[in-house]
């Protein structure tokens, strides 16, 4: 309720204050019973309770992720994924920026440490950027930098454990990167920006 609808073409509210050089990076929608799981560009995972994070108006510049997860040096948050139920059937469908992707149990997450755990086993040169929240018969869509994509269903792809490296998603070419991953439900629209 901060905030009021608004048609296509209306101009907005600031819905965050920044700093200089900071961005906007996700936005989703929890409760206060969601688990937001936090992964990292180095391949770990950390998990908070949704009302652990602090509460505060539109304009307030927020409290520092490392305020409130024990995140390791050097590594930076490159997705979150907000889960109701730590313990329901379901996959976590994770993807690197070169291409590799993986899906896991969503319970092998379930008992996780204060200072994380490794989720994904990368490659020396790659980083780990986006994870979704799979449902039965999601498609995977991924696109490239140079403007390739490829769209398959997450049944296509075997569960792995949480420490295992993941498959090869889609075939990059000379100075090319994975630039998005989403899952798509059958008989949707993909918006392309």
């Amino acid at each position: 309720d901060t905030y009021r609808s608004q048609r296509r073409g209306g101009r907005g509210v600031i819905g965050a204050n920044t700093k200089e050089e900071d961005t906007i990076h996700q936005l989703f929608v929890a409760t206060t019973h969601h688990f937001i799981l936090f992964f990292t560009d180095k391949g770990r995972v950390y998990r908070l309770k949704a009302y652990e994070v602090p509460q505060t108006s539109r304009q307030a510049m927020g409290t520092a992720v490392i305020n409130l997860i024990n995140i390791e040096p050097g590594d930076t948050i490159t997705a979150i994924v907000p889960v109701r139920e730590m313990d329901k059937e379901a996959y976590l469908i994770m993807a690197t920026e070169m291409g590799e992707v993986k899906k896991t149990a969503l319970t092998e997450f379930m008992h996780l440490r204060s200072n994380g755990l490794r989720a994904f086993d990368l490659e020396e040169s790659d980083i780990l950027k986006w994870v979704e929240l799979a449902h039965e018969d999601d498609d995977v869509i991924m696109v490239t930098r140079n403007g390739m994509s490829i769209r398959f269903t997450e049944k296509n792809l075997r569960s792995a454990g949480r420490g295992s490296g993941g498959v090869r998603g889609i075939m990059l070419g000379k100075d090319d990167k994975v630039v998005g991953m989403t899952l798509a439900r059958p008989n949707c629209e993909l918006l392309v920006a």
